[in-house]
């Protein structure tokens, strides 16, 4: 990421907040901003009702650097530069979305042995287990009438 980032964060009048990189301003010719890395933020009411914030792709499939946004300008109601908390977590963001699956592997096994025990046995991923397990937990495809076996 280079330094010359301007980082925007934009309340729009569909009631998204996003946190984005602003590429190009709107002008007099073209009345949409041109961003990229748009992150939603959302938030979440524990059971104690203590506020949890997210930050989560705004536009899906939409991630990386060369994945750019038209915003129009008239769905802005308002436009803050954000806390440093708020950047820390979208920097955040956009790297790990940006790993690599061997990235994304290799933080899984990190993450894995310090959450393991010392005694137990160590648990790790490799990138054929998570492809498989990916595909067979969010398979989108539902058997409406599962085969019987039949005697004709």
């Amino acid at each position: 990421m280079s330094n010359k980032q301007e980082i925007k964060q934009f309340k729009l009048n569909s009631g998204d907040e996003i946190v984005c990189e602003i590429i190009e301003w709107a002008s007099e010719e073209y009345q949409d901003l041109l961003i990229r890395r748009a992150y939603a933020i959302t938030c979440v009411l524990g059971p104690d009702y203590t506020r949890y914030y997210a930050m989560k792709p705004w536009m899906t499939v939409a991630e990386g650097p060369d994945n750019l946004i038209a915003l129009n300008a008239m769905s802005i109601i308002g436009e803050a530069n954000p806390s440093v908390p708020v950047l820390k977590h979208y920097h955040s963001a956009v790297k790990e979305s940006e790993m690599s699956e061997k990235e994304v592997v290799e933080k899984i096994n990190k993450l894995t042995q310090k959450l393991n025990k010392k005694n137990s046995p160590e648990i790790t991923v490799n990138e054929e287990d998570l492809e498989e397990d990916f595909i067979d937990e969010h398979s989108n495809v539902v058997t409406l009438y599962p085969k019987k076996p039949t005697l004709h």
